[in-house]
């Protein structure tokens, strides 16, 4: 699985060290925002035809876990904050 991530500067994606557990793809985030919690933005998925948005409580200057249905297709995450800002 190659994975792409469209990410804004103050959103840590740690792709590298994503794990697959129970039919979820578990992937560690780091909001650097200083007064935006990351369940404010949508995150949109795209893997081969299978889409879908999903959103992560992660209070500002906190880390959480990202998850999205596993897959073994290509994998492209898009975040999104009113307009798109990635």
């Amino acid at each position: 699985m190659r994975d792409t991530m469209h990410a804004i500067d103050d959103l840590g994606v740690h792709l590298d060290q994503a794990t697959d557990e129970a039919g979820a793809l578990k992937i560690p985030v780091e909001n650097r925002h200083d007064a935006l919690n990351l369940k404010d933005l949508t995150i949109e998925w795209t893997a081969g035809e299978d889409q879908g948005t999903c959103s992560v409580d992660v209070p500002p200057r906190s880390s959480g876990v990202l998850e999205i249905p596993s897959t073994d297709e290509d994998l492209a995450i898009t975040v999104r904050r009113g307009e798109l800002v990635t």
